[in-house]
């Protein structure tokens, strides 16, 4: 994929949509679900856009063509882009490859694993988007124990599991990183970042840096 920040995005039918301001990140697969498109021109808020209506074949230079017309994009409203919900991930990488770092969703607590795990609205007749690397840990899939070490990607230990979140289906949304030598008041981590467990271990898929951001 082009590099996408600061590009102006256009429906199928040439109407500009708006400017993308920020990419976000799916952490473990590094894969660019959603375009954060600038408010102004179609939309009074800045919107998710899904990567997945990218029409590549239609697309030229600073001009990024979407799979549908302005006004169906207007129809199927967009969730708005709510900057508090999501952490910078400051990937050097994707900086130099799409000119910004991106984002990573926080995941609200009472959001549920059984629900689509990114505030992503795919309308009647467009296809869900389909993932383009395969993430080594399924969120249904994850369990953990109480006491469990845990380190970031850039090999970092941050300290160790103090208690889990569930939702109603019992599935584990959140790990609670109790206080410790690193952080002086525990950290709520998204099940999302977790990238693998090894030998009881937690990795994650973002750096401490990232980690540092969450208040």
């Amino acid at each position: 994929m082009k590099q996408l920040y600061g590009v102006t995005v256009a429906s199928q039918d040439d109407k500009d949509i708006g400017i993308v301001k920020d990419l976000v990140i799916e952490p473990r697969s590094r894969v660019v679900t959603h375009l954060v498109v600038q408010q102004g021109l179609l939309f009074n808020a800045d919107r998710l856009v899904p990567a997945a209506l990218i029409d590549d074949g239609a697309s030229r230079g600073r001009r990024l063509v979407l799979t549908v017309t302005a006004r169906e994009l207007e129809e199927c409203n967009p969730p708005e882009y709510r900057i508090e919900e999501y952490v910078e991930l400051a990937d050097e990488g994707l900086r130099s490859s799409q000119g910004v770092g991106g984002a990573v969703w926080r995941r609200p607590q009472g959001v549920g694993t059984a629900e689509i795990p990114y505030p992503t609205l795919v309308p009647p007749g467009f296809a869900p988007m389909t993932p383009e690397a395969v993430v080594a840990v399924p969120l249904d899939g994850i369990t953990l124990e109480r006491g469990s070490p845990v380190r970031t990607a850039d090999d970092r230990p941050i300290g160790t599991v103090r208690d889990v979140i569930t939702d109603d289906s019992e599935a584990i949304t959140h790990i609670v990183l109790g206080e410790g030598t690193v952080f002086s008041e525990p950290r709520l981590i998204p099940v999302d970042w977790v990238a693998r467990i090894e030998d009881n271990a937690i990795v994650l898929a973002v750096n401490k840096a990232v980690i540092d951001r969450l208040r």
